[in-house]
């Protein structure tokens, strides 16, 4: 932002010009503190323009002040594939996606056609073919 040379306690007076880099949006928003628990740096989010609500935007969080505001928490998302729709100060709604549960331990099994198991004396069996002689 470029202003005149006045300035006073309150900061300057009046802004002659403001220049943003359109390839480089992010989104700072508030966050109350019963959910900031469950925001993490890289989480994925999605970011639809109030003026475009059938646009959707990529995004990631990418910083959480380190100090609780008791007026707001504040959360920088980056918007990763920004076009030329979207300009600074534009309202925006972010959805936060949960990051992905790790692994569970997976284990094979094999389903057979219940006609191919064959039970003898309370066991219960089948027939493997196979190609050896």
């Amino acid at each position: 932002m470029v202003t005149i040379g006045f300035t006073s306690d309150r900061g300057a007076k009046q802004a002659l010009v403001s220049m943003a880099d359109l390839n480089d949006l992010q989104v700072e928003l508030d966050v109350s503190e019963a959910d900031i628990a469950r925001v993490e740096l890289g989480q994925a989010a999605q970011i639809i323009p109030e003026a475009y609500p059938q646009r959707r935007y990529r995004g990631v969080v990418e910083y959480i002040a380190p100090i609780a505001d008791r007026q707001k928490a504040t959360i920088a998302v980056k918007v990763l594939d920004p076009d030329a729709q979207l300009r600074p100060d534009m309202s925006v709604k972010v959805t936060f996606f949960r990051k992905e549960a790790k692994a569970r331990s997976v284990r094979s099994v094999v389903l057979i056609p219940r006609s191919a198991l064959i039970v003898r004396e309370g066991q219960s069996f089948i027939f493997v073919a196979t190609d050896e002689l």
